[in-house]
């Protein structure tokens, strides 16, 4: 079977290119690795940035690099990102990471990591988060498929997140698993809003640059929508509901849709009852962004009322989440769509 929109499919070429990208080794992740010294970063934000101490590596990927810290006004347990240092050199850059750190810091859910404050000292461009006990998704993922309950829980905590931020004008443009810390009272939180598109933009302007970033940095090829991977000029929030749907996708069937995909539940490791969920799945993951949902909060609705439907007494609370969507900013109700099954 082929996923939805077959004919707007990614070509081979496309496919090979990601592959590429997500290759361990590359020159990418070989340039991006010399630059990170954990004591000597660790030093030199230390004696930066005033007011924190007990500065300690977390680790570090394609932006740059996470210190735990701790605030010495109240000793609550920071986290500190400091971007790549080569980033800062650009003046057009700091006034990108100006107005991309401020735009973050305005973002106040539940479900998001909070941005205290953003900073530059030196070459070093740096933000002061929430710090997240527990791990990310991907360390859960690491064991295999989740529960369809669990699923469906994650996956609307991020849909509330991702609405409170497009609401915003903010769009998150790296949505992977990596990215989405479970806390350790469950809570779920979605890390780096809008780095993606402020290193992004970093790139575009000097193409030899790229070299220097990871995947990590540019957005993950297995989680993107088909138009941030062509490049287009412009994306809005179906392209981050894309990639809520590509990890949905995950958590069901135990690895991304790349390719040529079945349905999650169809997959042999996946929780039967995820096939409730296919539909939805399906429709975040269509190639064209017309025929995905409209915004976050619709794609929340239609999952309350797949996981729902098939048991009557709970049917009320989809009903109810059905009513609320419009004044959450869904679109109008519409019954729940059947999975998708093209022909070859």
């Amino acid at each position: 079977m082929t996923p939805p929109d077959a004919d707007d499919k990614l070509t081979a070429d496309e496919l090979a290119g990601m592959a590429r990208a997500l290759a361990p080794g590359s020159s990418g992740s070989r340039q991006q690795a010399r630059w990170f010294d954990a004591e000597a970063l660790a030093a030199q934000l230390a004696a930066a940035v005033p007011g924190y101490d007990a500065v300690a590596p977390l680790g570090h990927g394609g932006m740059g690099a996470v210190f735990k810290a701790r605030r010495i006004a109240d000793g609550r347990a920071v986290a500190i990102k400091v971007l790549l240092p080569g980033l800062s050199a650009d003046e057009g850059f700091r006034e990108r990471f100006r107005r991309e750190a401020a735009a973050m810091i305005e973002l106040d859910h539940p479900n998001i990591v909070s941005v205290f404050e953003s900073g530059e000292a030196g070459d070093l461009c740096f933000l002061v988060m929430e710090y997240v006990g527990g791990a990310p998704l991907r360390d859960r993922l690491a064991g295999g498929p989740l529960p369809a309950g669990e699923a469906h829980r994650i996956a609307a905590d991020l849909c509330a997140a991702l609405q409170s931020a497009h609401d915003r004008g903010v769009l998150h443009r790296d949505i992977k698993p990596g990215n989405i810390l479970l806390a350790e009272d469950g809570t779920v939180k979605l890390a780096d809003f809008g780095l993606a598109k402020l290193v992004g933009a970093r790139a575009e302007a000097d193409r030899d640059y790229t070299l220097t970033l990871t995947d990590a940095a540019l957005g993950t090829p297995a989680y993107m929508a088909p138009e941030q991977l062509r490049g287009a000029a412009s994306i809005d929030q179906r392209a981050d509901l894309y990639s809520l749907g590509a990890v949905l996708y995950e958590m069901l069937a135990g690895a991304p849709p790349v390719g040529d995909f079945e349905p999650p539940s169809t997959l042999a490791a996946a929780d039967p009852e995820a096939r409730r969920l296919d539909a939805a799945v399906l429709r975040a993951l269509r190639n064209r962004p017309s025929d995905r949902f409209a915004s976050a909060s619709a794609m929340a609705a239609e999952l309350a009322r797949a996981a729902h439907a098939s048991q009557p007494g709970r049917r009320r609370a989809w009903q109810i989440a059905a009513l609320a969507a419009p004044a959450l900013g869904a679109t109008a109700w519409e019954p729940p769509h059947l999975p998708v099954r093209p022909h070859r």
